[in-house]
């Protein structure tokens, strides 16, 4: 194997894109929906956002493993599988409908790639509409500190809606708001060098 850096040794600089930062951020549209196939080959929902400065956000919906859910004090393993797949279709339901007649947002199916299916179809049929809909964003970090949309509703509002006075999105004490590395460095350099193991 040749090895080899010179003038034809293309370098890309300047084209990364980034991130909608952490918080509530306006003018943010949904621009990119998608059935996809992880490498295990389970099925996922996809959604793309944007905002005005061209940041962009992945959000992904998977399908609820019975054998990963782990029930509450008291409740069965069905009641845990149930619950978040109330959840799930919640999160779904609550992004869809801020761009399509929630009148108009009717889902049935048999399987979840079905569903996710439906879904896209749903948003295609709606397509000029949902892409120039203009929607407020929560976005925190998730547990593995990549920025993401939370496990809960509300995290999207339709700004001609709701006026930002009015705004339900609030950061609250649940949120993750810092990187847990970053809370780890803080805690290390606010800390007395005489406690320090090394």
């Amino acid at each position: 194997m040749n090895y080899s850096i010179n003038q034809n040794t293309v370098v890309q600089e300047g084209n990364g894109s980034s991130i909608i930062p952490i918080g509530i951020n306006e003018d943010c549209h949904l621009t990119g929906w998608e059935v996809k196939e992880a490498s295990n080959g389970s099925t996922y929902l996809w959604f793309g956002f944007t905002d005005s400065k061209k940041a962009t956000l992945s959000h992904t919906e998977w399908d609820v493993d019975p054998d990963r859910v782990t029930p509450k004090a008291g409740e069965t393993q069905e009641e845990a599988s149930d619950r978040k797949l109330s959840n799930l279709l919640q999160r779904i339901k609550h992004i869809c409908t801020k761009f399509v007649d929630p009148n108009n947002f009717v889902i049935t199916a048999t399987d979840w790639k079905s569903l996710c299916e439906s879904v896209c179809k749903t948003l295609d049929v709606h397509k000029d509409q949902v892409i120039a809909t203009a929607v407020r964003l929560k976005v925190t970090y998730s547990w593995n500190d990549y920025a993401s949309l939370p496990n809960y509703c509300p995290f999207v509002e339709c700004i001609d809606d709701v006026p930002l006075a009015e705004s339900k999105l609030k950061m609250n004490n649940i949120d993750k708001l810092e990187k847990a590395s970053s809370l780890a460095t803080a805690e290390v350099e606010g800390s007395d060098d005489t406690a320090l193991p090394f």
